[in-house]
């Protein structure tokens, strides 16, 4: 999300095509609170010496997959972290409890942090879903959009089961 200001009308036109979109996931967000979804595959036993895999759960990998394609995505997500002096998942659940509707930027900043930098370090996914850092960003997304316009769908109207 870029620093050119926008109209409330604006952000909430911006923004509500997407939460609609990953609402779905909320309930499988939810669930998944303090559990892993991630394994790990180590071959068929026949080699000890092999190196082992990491496995993810396929809604966690749809679920990167399609936030990918959102305008969460934000290039420069770490200047949201060092402008909002973001070092902690603590202070990462801080901001996002802060954050309204004129500052979503942090909200895009956080999750780009979890879904990009998960490209290359993927235990920022497995982070993202123990930490709660995807669900309550979604949460704070949907929110803001129902405060500044009306109320979604929940997610047992969505139609899609986990």
């Amino acid at each position: 999300m870029n620093d050119i200001k926008k109209s409330r009308e604006e952000i909430v036109d911006e923004f509500k095509p997407t939460i609609e979109f990953l609402a779905k996931y909320i309930p499988w967000l939810e669930k998944q609170t303090g559990k892993t979804v991630t394994g790990s595959y180590r071959g068929d036993g026949q080699n000890r010496q092999n190196f082992s895999i990491p496995v993810y759960d396929s809604i966690l990998l749809a679920f990167i997959n399609d936030v990918s394609k959102t305008n969460y995505i934000d290039n420069n997500y770490q200047y949201v972290y060092s402008r909002n002096r973001i070092k902690t998942y603590e202070d990462e659940w801080e901001a996002i409890e802060k954050t309204d509707i004129m500052n979503m930027g942090i909200l895009c900043g956080i999750m780009s942090r979890y879904v990009m930098g998960g490209m290359t370090k993927s235990v920022l996914w497995k982070n993202g879903v123990e930490y709660e850092i995807f669900l309550r960003v979604l949460k704070k997304t949907k929110e803001i959009i129902e405060f500044w316009d009306k109320p979604l769908p929940s997610e047992d109207e969505t139609g899609i089961l986990f």
